[in-house]
């Protein structure tokens, strides 16, 4: 997988998750692909950089060329080095699905409101 990832941010702002300039390092140290039918579709990346960095909710990657949000805010911690380290989990569309109210219509005699998870 390529670690060569941009973040984008609501108001349309983005820049390189990996960089080297003066003062400032940042590094995708690992990056995992996880897509199953009707179980995941993630792409969780673990970054080190020299400075702290602000993550938001709603910010996304684009992977395979498809959006990937970060939809709760990352572990973030420090190594022995100084770094700070953030593991990022961005979710791909199907977790949006499971933000929605879902009607069946009156098929059989009654409508059902409900989640898709309780489908």
């Amino acid at each position: 997988m390529s670690a060569n990832f941009t973040l984008y941010r609501k108001g349309g702002a983005a820049f390189k998750l990996e960089s080297r300039r003066q003062g400032q390092v940042r590094k995708v140290t690992q990056a995992t692909f996880r897509e199953e039918i009707m179980s995941d579709d993630s792409v969780k990346l673990a970054l080190r950089s020299s400075v702290r960095m602000d993550f938001q909710l709603r910010d996304y990657i684009v992977y395979d060329n498809r959006p990937y949000l970060l939809n709760r805010l990352p572990e973030a911690g420090i190594d022995a080095s100084g770094y700070y380290t953030y593991n990022l989990v961005f979710e791909g569309a199907m977790f949006e699905l499971g933000r929605v109210a879902f009607v069946l219509p009156d098929a059989f005699g009654y409508e059902y409101y409900g989640t898709l998870a309780e489908f």
